[in-house]
């Protein structure tokens, strides 16, 4: 059991939107990952190949600090996050992976991390229900956090109308993360969740 969880969003929350960057094999520049292409091989998009590796993440400001001093606190740390361009064949399983071990590298480790995949417009097996109602704004991608952590006091920190559905639905407390990292949100949470385990005791 576990006293405090701190869920959060990535893409948007924690490191900048679609700004993931891979290096072409061909021509070895670099690129945004959904450009889907290497655009300095030629006019249009030239198609990399297969071991294309995600070379770096860049963490939006004061991430890294603010989630050190989190763990310090003796917070559980988990990240809730739809990556549906799986689904669409933009990116590949490996990239996934790639670009969530550059966050742990960028930001330290996090207790557990959970994935959307799915899309109801998306094919096989990608549009299946059960990978659908993983996708934010369902709340199962959250309700499966909290049930694993069994915290006394856990907060959800998104960026988008889609979190703060996905954490109404889900029955948790939900923060705006440029309230929670740039407005002292993280501080008022700390404070917070101190005076509810205290209430407790």
């Amino acid at each position: 059991m576990a006293d405090v969880l701190t869920i959060f969003d990535l893409d948007g929350t924690l490191i900048e939107f679609n700004r993931v960057v891979v290096t072409c094999p061909m021509c070895g520049g670099t690129t945004r990952v959904l450009d889907g292409g290497c655009k300095a091989c030629t006019d249009g998009l030239k198609p990399f190949h297969k071991q294309e590796t995600y070379d770096d993440v860049i963490p939006l400001p004061g991430r890294a600090r603010i989630l050190e001093q989190l763990r310090l606190e003796g917070h559980k740390l988990a990240i809730a996050t739809n990556q549906t361009d799986l689904a669409f064949d933009r990116i590949t399983m490996m990239q996934v992976s790639q670009k969530l071990a550059s966050v742990a590298d960028a930001l330290g480790p996090f207790d557990k991390i959970n994935v959307a995949f799915g899309h109801l417009g998306a094919r096989p097996p990608f549009n299946d229900a059960t990978k659908f109602t993983m996708r934010k704004p369902c709340p199962t991608i959250l309700t499966q956090l909290v049930k694993a952590f069994k915290p006394r006091c856990v907060l959800f920190v998104g960026d988008t109308r889609k979190d703060q559905l996905a954490a109404a639905a889900a029955g948790i407390g939900y923060m705006d993360a440029n309230d929670f990292f740039l407005h002292a949100g993280w501080h008022d949470w700390i404070e917070e969740s101190q005076l509810e385990q205290a209430s407790r005791v």
